[in-house]
């Protein structure tokens, strides 16, 4: 795999249950998530930035004056991939034959 050495993968914790809307592939440096995007866009892949750290809102920056690192970096290094209901099987296995290269 291209990017293995770059990424953390999803762990779910025991006492904790995913909602399973998307997968969030961690890379250890903002760059290389960028480049994984483009690539997964050239491939006409759906991806998009991981989630959005709460304190860096506008309302919470005000209100809160907090640092969350973890969220600030899973907000800067995360790319999240497709998974959902109406995704065929013929799609999940385009997108894991893409991504493995």
């Amino acid at each position: 795999l291209k990017y293995s050495g770059h990424i953390l993968i999803q762990e779910e914790l025991p006492n904790a249950i995913s909602n399973r809307q998307s997968y969030m592939i961690i890379f250890k440096k903002k760059a290389l998530r960028n480049k994984f995007i483009k690539f997964l866009f050239d491939y006409n892949i759906e991806s998009r930035k991981g989630i959005t750290s709460i304190n860096t809102e506008d309302y919470y920056k005000k209100k809160y004056d907090t640092k969350l690192a973890n969220s600030e970096f899973l907000s800067k290094n995360g790319v999240q991939i497709p998974m959902h209901a109406n995704l065929s099987l013929k799609n999940v296995n385009y997108i894991l034959k893409i991504t493995k290269k």
